[in-house]
């Protein structure tokens, strides 16, 4: 009989690799459109000045689940993105009291110090899935169609995921 050869693949969890070229456009174009958001703020009425703020990082945050869920899981990639959630918690620190930048009752700059620990709870859905199903996370997607970079479909666990994610945006806004 033939001897029956088994190849074990080892998978690391925490990887460091060099950005893609779509990486680096994800972090350059944020980083140039808050730019040019900034540069421009001038144009924006008092009053439309704060919601572009908010607007601004919420939308951020949440395209980073969404499309940078498989991104993110290069350690390269995360602490780029770390770095800018570091000169966020700065601008924080720094306008959390103008009175100009409010809406409503928060604060407009109040996301700025939650792109950190979004980050973070990242990570740890990721962990716990991984641990739990033995494959990465995946972003939800329609009924019946597969995930772009893992080629499955989503799960319950894909979803609750989700869920914890934004709610975790919504519930950081709150404190």
């Amino acid at each position: 009989m033939g001897k029956l050869n088994i190849i074990k693949l080892e998978y690391h969890f925490f990887y460091f690799k060099k950005l893609t070229g779509w990486n680096i456009a994800g972090l350059v174009g944020y980083v140039v459109f808050s730019l040019i958001g900034y540069c421009y703020r001038s144009l924006l009425t008092p009053d439309e000045l704060p919601q572009f703020l908010l607007g601004d990082i919420l939308f951020m945050q949440g395209l980073l689940y969404i499309l940078g869920y498989k991104a993110l899981r290069n350690m390269t990639f995360f602490f780029y993105w770390c770095a800018i959630g570091l000169m966020q918690l700065l601008i924080y620190f720094l306008l959390k009291d103008n009175l100009a930048l409010k809406v409503g009752h928060l604060s407009a700059v109040i996301a700025f110090r939650n792109t950190i620990p979004l980050l973070l709870i990242f990570q740890l859905l990721r962990f716990l899935y991984f641990k739990l199903q033995g494959r990465e996370l995946v972003m939800l997607s329609k009924l019946g169609q597969k995930d772009m970079y893992d080629n499955r479909e989503s799960d319950f666990f894909d979803v609750v995921s989700c869920i914890i994610y934004f709610g975790a945006m919504i519930f950081l806004l709150k404190l």
